[in-house]
């Protein structure tokens, strides 16, 4: 007999039992649970998203805004198939302890194969320039997946 596996509608996991969690939301942890409440509920962009994703489109770089990625965190911006762009705010990403867990979810990504750009809301706000240089250089580093 086939064992059943269980896909967590978030993160893509497969388990080889439901667990109680998956049955009452479809996700296998509290971090996916916490990342589709987040995308589920009423969140609108910050000015400082606005304006990358008008860069972006500006230069004709295709993206996809909110993707969740590796179950660990959200990209603000998600340009395929591995640039994840984080418009850090003050208010939201100002103290200790939030940077660092800005830190970690970074080298997780990082060490997940993601090219990951991390932009504070003063450097998005004040000088177009580098920020632009930035994004062009991170989406230079992307891994092109070839279909054959």
């Amino acid at each position: 007999m086939k064992k059943q596996k269980f896909e967590c509608k978030t993160c893509g996991k497969l388990w080889p039992r439901e667990s109680e969690r998956m049955r009452d939301g479809k996700t296998c942890s509290k971090r996916c649970a916490s990342i589709k409440g987040y995308l589920s509920g009423d969140r609108k962009e910050t000015n400082i998203e606005l304006k990358l994703q008008a860069m972006l489109l500006a230069l004709g770089i295709e993206f996809i805004t909110q993707k969740p990625i590796l179950g660990v965190t959200i990209a603000d911006i998600f340009i395929e198939p591995n640039v994840a762009i984080f418009a850090d705010g003050a208010y939201w990403h100002g103290d200790l302890m939030t940077q660092y867990k800005d830190s970690q979810k970074t080298k997780t990504l990082t060490r997940g194969g993601y090219v990951v750009l991390r932009l504070d809301e003063e450097e998005i706000e004040e000088d177009d320039d580098l920020v632009r240089e930035k994004v062009l250089e991170a989406y230079g580093k992307r891994r092109i997946i070839k279909k054959l």
